[in-house]
């Protein structure tokens, strides 16, 4: 019961979110029991660059941009349904940019612990997740080669 009013809860996250729309409902409950939601207040930064990823985000609503270190220069804004944070927890690294909200945002957390727990479980998403992490990766490399 607890798992199905989750779901039926955060059905229009899952809406949002690309990666969520073909996943099976083995997938979807075990992310929507994983995650848990938190607000952010107009330029308060989600993640700081340099920082050790515990935890990746989903953008419920609002949006979040993405800086530079010293908050500067916006590289690109991310509106609801993307996510961020899932290079760190993939690759196990130190954050690679910024991430200030824009406005008032409501967002949910997955933990590393969650997220790797759900990586096992799903396997075809775990490829997928290190797909998107990859391009990820690239583009940020490239951006601060270009710096």
């Amino acid at each position: 019961l607890r798992e199905e009013l989750a779901l039926a809860m955060r059905r229009d996250l899952i809406q949002k979110v690309p990666f969520f729309r073909d996943a099976d409902e083995d997938l979807l409950r075990d992310i929507v029991m994983a995650l848990r939601p938190i607000v952010y207040i107009p330029g308060s930064y989600v993640i700081r660059e340099g920082e050790v990823g515990d935890c990746m985000y989903i953008i419920s609503s609002g949006a979040v941009e993405v800086v530079s270190q010293d908050g500067r220069r916006v590289f690109t804004v991310l509106p609801e349904g993307s996510f961020v944070g899932e290079m760190a927890l993939i690759f196990q690294t130190e954050r690679t940019a910024s991430v200030r909200a824009r406005g008032y945002c409501d967002l949910y957390v997955l933990t590393k612990r969650s997220f790797d727990f759900i990586l096992t479980r799903h396997k075809d998403f775990a490829v997928h997740m290190r797909e998107i992490a990859e391009t990820r990766r690239k583009e940020s490399l490239q951006r601060d080669s270009n710096g």
